[in-house]
């Protein structure tokens, strides 16, 4: 079975996000976020999940394999993609600022694979 190295990053707590990094023996990439989505215990809950092939892959600027990402950042992503540069400003984890235009996400902690 492959082995996948996956970087998760928790809700900003209370500052910044904390990072964690774990080697998952998994058959495929989403498999190994799947194992460890269902294992994050942190308090403040998963902001993002990532697989790569090794680190070397991840501490190269490869693109991950399959992630995962909550739905405050899928949102932010929606709202600023088209944008060239924008002032961001987090009230919330359901609640952010764009270019001073105000942003609510439903169920922020929940997320997709992408």
């Amino acid at each position: 079975m492959p082995e996948f190295f996956i970087v998760t990053k928790s809700f900003a707590a209370p500052f910044i996000s904390d990072t964690g990094e774990h080697y998952v023996d998994a058959a495929t990439p989403r498999d190994a976020l799947e194992t460890v989505r269902g294992h994050y215990a942190h308090p403040a809950g998963l902001y993002f999940a990532g697989a790569w092939a090794s680190h070397k892959a991840y501490s190269t600027g490869q693109p991950w394999l399959a992630a995962w990402l909550c739905n405050a950042e899928r949102k932010k992503g929606e709202v600023t993609k088209a944008l060239g540069s924008y002032s961001f400003l987090g009230h919330r984890p359901d609640h952010f600022e764009v270019d001073g235009t105000h942003y609510y996400v439903d169920d922020p902690k929940d997320g997709a694979y992408v």
